[in-house]
């Protein structure tokens, strides 16, 4: 799954930038010194390797840049054990692939608490929702994300469900609030589904991050599957100077060439 998002993610953003390819591949095509004489086909063919050596080179760099092109998923299957209710993690927080959840109380206050829906195993239970979950478990309190050690991220999706139809009901509405790392400020609404089970949803802005939160009122919900781009590997400004070390190659590469024909 995470490799088909790489490839699909390397092949958008090779077709929007296909212009600046165009013009950096043509600087590249074998030009001979002055008065130099060469027949076309040999030309041709010179071009067309050198064409093909530059396109491989350019997706090779897109795809050797996991933090940017490659995904985090937090599905806490860490916490999953079985039984009929929901049990509270120690702490307030929770960490996983290079994020952590923070549980804030009512008001953004310190001291929040952060639960987990255990699976019934074929029992019955009016909290499991097919997965194991997560959620802000104080009336109002609300739910931090961040990336460890600080640094950029963005958030492109998660699921959602209630947190107990039979006992609050469905159709919560959670208030997403991400800000960025130049202050400013993005917000989506999502409400949970009237089924007790996870619905997908997506986020649109929600990039150059530095933290995330989002409250859990009544009739309250749960959270699964939240992905992620920027998490560990590569840190996302090398991606460029990957690429960059690749076109060099191809360059002196060429430049090697031109110079054996002179």
């Amino acid at each position: 799954m995470q490799r088909n998002r790489q490839l699909e993610r390397a092949a958008g953003f090779i077709f929007r930038w296909r212009r600046l390819w165009l013009v950096i591949g043509n600087s590249l095509l074998y030009a001979p010194p002055s008065g130099t004489r060469i027949v076309p086909e040999r030309r041709d063919a010179m071009n067309y390797t050198i064409r093909n050596s530059f396109l491989k080179t350019a997706i090779a760099a897109l795809l050797c840049t996991p933090a940017v092109y490659g995904g985090v998923v937090l599905d806490f299957e860490s916490l999953h054990r079985t039984g009929s209710t929901y049990f509270f993690l120690p702490g307030s927080s929770y960490s996983e692939a290079g994020f952590t959840i923070s549980a804030l109380a009512a008001g953004n206050a310190p001291g929040g608490l952060l639960c987990s829906e255990a699976d019934p195993g074929g029992g019955a239970s009016s909290y499991w929702a097919g997965s194991t979950g997560l959620s802000a478990c104080l009336d109002n309190g609300t739910s931090v994300l961040t990336k460890d050690g600080g640094g950029p991220f963005t958030l492109n999706s998660i699921q959602l469900a209630p947190f107990s139809l039979v006992d609050y009901g469905g159709n919560a509405a959670a208030i997403f609030s991400g800000l960025k790392m130049d202050s400013s400020v993005v917000q989506a609404t999502f409400n949970a589904p009237m089924t007790m089970s996870f619905a997908t949803f997506t986020f649109t802005g929600f990039d150059n991050l530095q933290s995330v939160a989002w409250g859990h009122v009544s009739p309250f919900h749960q959270y699964d599957n939240i992905t992620l781009d920027g998490g560990a590997g590569t840190p996302e400004p090398y991606s460029g100077a990957l690429l960059s070390l690749g076109l060099c190659g191809i360059i002196s590469k060429t430049r090697m060439r031109r110079g054996k024909h002179s």
